[in-house]
């Protein structure tokens, strides 16, 4: 799924990227700005992220984790994408993003926008809730 305004781009199939070989080649392909759009290891392959529309805390955090992961094995299980699209705003406290954390890994998503989640943060949206007080 190819959109530059999403925040993680993955392959045409909905899966990451194989190598990171193959995901700068799409990089290539879609003309994508390599300035602004990095190639980072995540769940089990490779995503390529907008780091214009990522909060600066979690590009530091994907950077790490690149220099991190490299001296790691490569025996990744194999994780499960799934469409998601996560409601617009019920009332005026509700905030305009919905934002994950897993591991201390954090994805923010907009509300009433396809996005493409790993299934340990869908697993993360089941379970959450969020206290309102008024």
């Amino acid at each position: 799924m190819s959109n530059p305004q999403q925040p993680m781009t993955l392959a045409d199939d909905g899966n990451p990227f194989a190598s990171e070989k193959d995901a700068n080649e799409f990089l290539k392909l879609k003309e994508f700005d390599p300035k602004i759009f990095k190639v980072f290891k995540q769940g089990g392959g490779f995503c390529i992220f907008n780091t214009a529309i990522l909060p600066a805390g979690l590009v530091k955090t994907l950077t790490e984790n690149k220099k991190t992961t490299a001296a790691k094995s490569p025996t990744t299980p194999k994780m499960k994408y799934f469409h998601v699209k996560f409601q617009q705003k019920s009332t005026e406290n509700d905030d305009n993003c919905v934002s994950l954390s897993v591991n201390g890994d954090v994805i923010i998503m907009q509300r009433d926008t396809d996005v493409i989640l790993p299934e340990s943060y869908l697993e993360a949206a089941d379970h959450a809730t969020r206290k309102h007080f008024e």
